[in-house]
């Protein structure tokens, strides 16, 4: 029976996902599946007929405690592939390698072992869920008891595994097309360019933060620094340290042009 051993499967996994991926299978699948590798028959299609390439090493890596930079969730299951060391070379060069954009491109075969692809209910590889799984779910489910609760949810269900619906509209808005444009492009980015990009932002953060934070000038005037001195992140030794203590519940630290003189905390101050 697919349940108990896909839940035992889960209970392996991190405690912060463990519930969710338990509360995914008992809600979007049926006891009369035989086996998980029937199921998973049912989504994973052959490469080519795998149209777009998984996001996640487009936006996401894993680093351990010996240095290794991981692409994906992959490592929960094998150490493999390691895009680099950070002993060796820096997160930006790593990033921008072209082992790393080889592999976005030209990801692993059906990627079976993906611990996301398995066990949530929008996989992140979208086309792996289209006709034939429809095709199965309707097959294996569409008669089962939970069908009548799963049945309003597949419209919703289908929608979310094409894509992200945030990221397309905003691409979609005028306003922010460029810059979603641009955000697409960076990753492809020479290492001087992207640091370019990276010293401007950081250029840009610090004298926000001077001339709209007035906890923040305080500090910098009494260390003696202008957002000016700060070049680069090889000058972020010049700046002041700000305590956790400083920030909580200090209305100066606090862009009163954006919120009212009532400040309401919770349990964390967003450090």
């Amino acid at each position: 029976n697919i349940i108990p051993k896909a839940k035992k499967i889960c209970n392996k996994l991190d405690v912060e996902v463990r519930d969710k991926a338990i509360d995914v299978i008992e809600n979007m699948f049926s006891e009369d599946l035989l086996s998980i590798s029937e199921w998973a028959n049912g989504i994973y299609q052959p490469k080519n007929k795998n149209i777009s390439p998984c996001q996640r090493p487009k936006e996401f890596t894993i680093l351990l405690a010996n240095g290794d930079v991981h692409p994906c969730n992959i490592v929960e299951y094998t150490h493999e592939p390691v895009m680099g060391n950070l002993f060796e070379n820096s997160l930006t060069e790593i990033w921008n390698s072209k082992k790393w954009n080889n592999f976005r491109k030209n990801l692993f075969d059906k990627c079976e072992l993906c611990p996301i692809n398995l066990y949530m209910s929008v996989p992140l590889r979208s086309d792996r869920n289209t006709t034939r799984f429809q095709k199965f779910y309707a097959t294996k489910i569409k008669n089962s008891k939970i069908y009548p609760f799963v049945k309003p949810l597949i419209p919703v269900y289908r929608l979310l595994s094409k894509r992200s619906i945030s990221f397309n509209m905003l691409k979609e808005v005028h306003p922010f097309k460029p810059h979603i444009i641009d955000l697409e492009k960076s990753q492809y980015w020479p290492i001087e360019k992207l640091e370019a990009f990276q010293n401007k932002r950081l250029r840009i953060i610090i004298n926000y933060a001077y001339n709209n934070i007035p906890g923040y000038k305080v500090k910098f005037d009494k260390a003696g620094v202008k957002p000016e001195d700060i070049k680069s992140k090889d000058d972020l030794y010049k700046l002041p340290i700000t305590t956790r203590e400083e920030l909580q519940d200090n209305p100066m630290f606090v862009n009163k042009k954006l919120v009212s003189d009532v400040l309401y905390t919770g349990g964390s101050t967003g450090t």
